[in-house]
């Protein structure tokens, strides 16, 4: 359960940053600000997908099994 709760955590801190980043993007034109908030959005999303194969490979969460099994 602790695990669920960490990558939703993360993800919320990714969509946090694509919010704050929208606006940046259509009113200055500061470039660095904007990279900072998209490099963080790209770290995040790299973070929950690494939580995520870590802990499919662990047993600690189980993914769905196949539609077709």
């Amino acid at each position: 359960m602790v695990i669920k709760i960490v990558i939703i955590g993360v993800v919320l801190v990714v969509l946090i940053n694509l919010a704050l980043a929208l606006p940046t993007l259509l009113k200055q034109p500061d470039k660095s600000l904007l990279t900072r908030y998209l490099g963080r959005r790209l770290f995040g999303s790299a973070v929950v997908l690494l939580i995520i194969f870590i802990a499919i490979a662990l047993g600690l969460i189980t993914p769905n099994p196949a539609p077709w099994q």
